[in-house]
């Protein structure tokens, strides 16, 4: 009955929604304007607030710790019933530590390596994980629609009382959390933690019960609305350069924020879109192709049936 509005958080070296280069998020952004949500930045450094309208926080990879006075902006945001969408980068966790452990999220140091299943052109630092049962990838997993997940580290999911924690998506039991990313090859070291490793979790909590008033004239109020958690291991795997080669990560991300706002009826897997690519040539490179096209291949094949000729006349 509204139109929601996902805000981006800014200010600590986060992906840029605005960002139309490899390792941006407008690719992201223009998915959720197509899913009908308003997408806007919010830096709470300049403006020390969230907005009135702010229901679903979004925190893309910071890349600098995020300050104490705004991480409890974010910890009361949730405490009021808020929505919150965490992607971590791998090589920091921004000082969002204690509230993603206070909602039974923990983030494991080190690069997820997966032998078995693994993205082919990327090797296994980009694992394919396993969908978990959940409302959020049952779609995705019921039409084997996967997702690709590069340079990811891993997360624990705890227990909290009155909510639930699921993972989302796991690696198979071969994987491990890779120390030494930068040694070489990868090889599982002893005391490296091993799989299956969750790569996404999500937190829901659940309403309490109110025993209904027989003697209450009007019927009970319906249940209020949930704080819910998703939290991510990796960004990269939402970059605009990821987007010709997994849709699944996107459709992936859009039913996240779909079930974090409620809207669970539209969760599905969006259709493939057709992307306009243009190849850009220098002189030197398109002389070449000119000539190998229009001159050297029909020269081999007149060659090529000269030869076939006079070696037949010689018969």
């Amino acid at each position: 009955d509204k139109q929601l509005t996902v805000y981006f958080l800014e200010g600590h070296g986060e992906r840029s929604i605005e960002d139309s280069g490899e390792n941006g998020l407008s690719a992201l952004k223009q998915q959720l304007e197509r899913d009908n949500y308003v997408v806007k930045s919010v830096n709470l450094v300049r403006e020390g607030k969230l907005p009135a309208d702010a229901e679903l926080i979004v925190v893309a990879g910071p890349r600098r710790v995020v300050p104490e006075p705004e991480r409890k902006v974010l910890e009361a945001h949730l405490a009021k019933e808020g929505k919150l969408l965490v992607l971590l980068d791998l090589d920091t966790s921004a000082g969002l530590e204690p509230l993603l452990t206070a909602w039974g999220v923990t983030p494991l140091t080190g690069m997820v390596v997966d032998p078995r299943s693994y993205y082919y052109f990327g090797g296994p630092f980009v694992p394919i994980p396993a969908y978990k049962y959940h409302k959020i990838t049952t779609d995705l997993q019921k039409q084997n629609v996967g997702s690709v997940f590069p340079g990811t580290r891993a997360l624990a999911a705890g227990k909290i009382e009155g909510a639930t924690v699921d993972a989302l998506l796991e690696t198979t039991a071969e994987s491990w959390l890779e120390s030494n990313a930068k040694g070489g090859p990868p090889k599982r070291d002893a005391g490296e933690k091993r799989g299956p490793l969750a790569i996404g979790i999500a937190v829901s909590m659940m309403p309490k019960p109110v025993p209904p008033d027989p003697k209450a004239e009007t019927p009970p109020e319906p249940p209020r609305p949930q704080p819910k958690l998703v939290a991510f291991a990796a960004v990269d795997f939402l970059a605009n350069k990821i987007r010709s080669v997994s849709d699944g990560n996107f459709d992936l991300f859009g039913n996240a924020v779909n079930w974090l706002a409620g809207s669970e009826l539209t969760i599905s897997i969006r259709p493939k879109e057709q992307d306009q690519r243009r190849l850009s040539l220098d002189n030197v490179k398109a002389n070449l192709m000119g000539y190998t096209t229009i001159v050297f291949t029909p020269l081999a094949v007149i060659l090529l049936g000269v030869f076939q000729w006079w070696r037949r006349r010689k018969l």
